[in-house]
């Protein structure tokens, strides 16, 4: 389509063309350099500059591509997007260097350091590991690399079909394990429990988000993310007794309310590198720290609590996010069903003393005499 405006004879500016095709400018220069690249004779002004971009050749080729072709080209294109995104992201870490040279431990490494500063969830840690597999399989495709380090990676297990959350037994290994060897953190994991914040949100809180008067406390909004404005979250009992705690404890009431995890080494403030030694000292697994918020999210859920409700305390942007945890609610179909047939036997009973005769007929619901 950008090939027949073009092939146009009047001319048309970049501005006017993202606003046909209802897209960026800058995706409109990506597309005009990818039609070079591919030998289209597509010129600019006398400087070269592409705003007023002019097709030189006189016919356009009819090209035309299958549905299959389409989705195969659409999907090459978000694959060749995802390699472009990581390679950046490795570019800091590992420089120049050939990928023979890097090793499975180093890349381990560097994805831990990943997860920890941006707060992965699974899938985005298991995405992160797929592209780097294809990395290390082309670079052997085109025998630049004999081995993929990648390979020895492994996907963490992901559970969308039934949430993660921690069993009664499993609780209470975790608080055993943390009141006997690791007091330091017991007062973070309990919060984290029972408010479910990501870690994130919870380590970089500030006393100037906590309400003691109204028992609540507000985050800010997040850029780039869903979250555009400023969400509230009430406190239960064992997140207030805990925030009430720690203000009581410390003179500093406009810093950080773990103000302990930003006075060590800065790994404290990264649950990721600490927390699995609490894990296997509990003996449980397959838990992670933002596990604890699926946990905080599927109690409720269990407990009978209606999804929109959920969906506020969790801070989720929809209720989409909310119903992958529904099949944990306690009440099923055919108990939901039959809430309605009560509500109808109870209006349509009959009277017992207008059965003995005692009482004229009772008048019928509207909805029977309809």
């Amino acid at each position: 389509m950008l090939l027949r405006v073009l092939g146009q004879k009047q001319s048309t500016s970049i501005r006017d063309l993202a606003a046909q095709f209802h897209t960026r400018r800058e995706t409109i220069y990506r597309d005009l350099r990818v039609l070079q690249d591919a030998g289209y004779p597509i010129a600019g002004d006398e400087q070269g500059r592409l705003s007023r971009p002019r097709l030189l050749a006189s016919s356009v080729p009819n090209i035309q591509f299958s549905p299959p072709e389409l989705e195969a080209l659409l999907l090459a294109a978000q694959t060749y997007k995802n390699l472009c995104t990581i390679t950046k992201a490795l570019r800091p870490e590992f420089g120049d260097r050939k990928a023979s040279s890097i090793t499975a431990d180093e890349l381990k490494k560097w994805l831990r350091i990943q997860d920890a500063k941006r707060d992965w969830a699974d899938g985005t840690y298991n995405g992160y590991v797929t592209q780097l597999c294809v990395i290390f399989g082309l670079g052997i495709k085109h025998k630049k690399i004999s081995e993929n380090s990648a390979k020895e990676i492994k996907l963490r297990t992901l559970h969308n079909g039934k949430p993660r959350y921690l069993s009664p037994d499993e609780a209470n290994r975790f608080e055993t394990t943390i009141k006997e060897l690791f007091p330091q953190h017991w007062e973070a994991f309990q919060f984290a429990r029972f408010i479910g914040f990501r870690a994130s949100a919870q380590f970089k809180l500030k006393w100037t988000q906590v309400d003691l008067q109204q028992r609540k406390i507000s985050l800010p909004p997040i850029r780039r993310s869903k979250y555009k404005k400023w969400r509230d979250f009430p406190m239960n009992s064992i997140v207030y007794a805990i925030i009430l705690d720690r203000w009581n404890r410390t003179s500093d009431h406009r810093g950080y309310v773990f103000a302990e995890y930003h006075q060590g080494p800065e790994y404290l403030l990264k649950p990721a590198y600490w927390f699995p030694e609490i894990v296997e000292a509990a003996g449980v697994e397959d838990f992670t720290w933002h596990s604890l918020r699926h946990d905080f999210i599927s109690q409720l859920v269990m407990k009978g609590v209606n999804l929109k409700t959920v969906m506020d305390l969790a801070g989720h942007a929809n209720l989409k996010q909310t119903a992958k945890y529904a099949a944990l609610a306690p009440t099923t179909l055919a108990e939901s069903s039959e809430l309605l047939t009560t509500a109808t036997v109870t209006a349509t009973a009959p009277n017992p003393d207008y059965i003995s005769g005692n009482e004229v007929p009772p008048k019928l619901p509207l909805a029977v005499l309809a």
